[in-house]
């Protein structure tokens, strides 16, 4: 999750999730600590309360994944208003043109533009891009052929 929450354009990432291969998380403290003007934290796993909560502190939804078969964090932080990044390997497609975040082929050259964007949005373009994300999740959870979907799959 990425955060510019004071508009200073302080950088703030925290990673939330799970933490399981040990050697791989001590690689990622230290990349984190060669990072300069950042602060960055490793939040570990949270209960779904605590992840409700935390929402509101987190400007956008930072997930370059290699992929997703339906990515509920993407659809947790619409519903929070919260605009994403995201790769392309996700089911989500066309975001910029909803107005609601990015999906970006999974390469690190191409994520550096949209991350500067981010950076350097005024806070009235990043209100407009939360409220377009809200009402982007709004339409998807109160879609009845998406519902009766679900209900056949969880049967």
């Amino acid at each position: 999750y990425l955060s510019f929450k004071d508009w200073n354009w302080t950088l703030k990432v925290d990673f939330v999730g799970a933490q399981q291969n040990e050697a791989f998380l001590v690689k990622c403290h230290s990349l984190a600590n060669q990072v300069s003007g950042a602060t960055i934290r490793f939040l570990g796993e949270r209960t779904p309360q605590e992840l409700d909560e935390m929402w509101a502190y987190y400007d956008f939804l930072y997930l370059p994944t290699r992929g997703e078969n339906f990515g509920h964090a993407i659809a947790e932080s619409l519903n929070h208003g919260v605009p994403v990044v995201i790769s392309d390997r996700t089911p989500w497609k066309n975001l910029s043109d909803k107005g609601v975040g990015w999906d970006i082929p999974l390469d690190a050259k191409n994520f550096e533009p949209v991350l500067l964007q981010c950076h350097r949005m005024e806070e009235n373009e990043h209100k407009t891009m939360s409220e377009c994300a809200y009402n982007m999740a709004l339409t998807l959870l109160n879609d009845p052929q998406r519902m009766q979907a679900s209900r056949v799959l969880f049967r």
